[in-house]
């Protein structure tokens, strides 16, 4: 079977006509939630070097200077917190002489801790 040479290129080639980017506002939207509905929901993050207990006494005893010792090694990762959830795991770093958190984990919410 041999097939005939097409006359022109418009016989080979069509145009594709590509759907316009929508931004996140109207992909929520057509999602069925606008992304506005965000702007004015508070959420406390919130980062956990690790935990310690204290006595009465030796919370009043604190000043300036004292050290107080905590529950994790130095290189394990913190906590991050959503509303006093467990979010995330990571790490701490420095830039620009500025304290940052590199985001190690993110934490599947089956196995979150509450």
């Amino acid at each position: 079977m041999q097939r005939t040479p097409p006359t022109s290129d418009s016989d080979t080639f069509q145009p594709y006509a590509f759907q316009p980017l929508e931004s996140a506002d109207a992909s929520a939207a057509k999602a069925g939630l606008p992304i506005s509905v965000a702007d004015d929901v508070e959420l406390e993050v919130s980062l956990e070097l690790g935990r310690a207990e204290l006595t009465m006494e030796e919370l009043l005893a604190l000043r300036e200077g004292s050290v107080v010792s905590l529950d994790k090694d130095a290189d394990e990762p913190i906590d991050i917190l959503a509303n006093g959830r467990l979010i995330a795991r990571g790490e701490v770093i420095v830039i620009d002489d500025k304290f940052c958190v590199r985001i190690c984990e993110v934490v599947n919410s089956s196995h979150r801790e509450d």
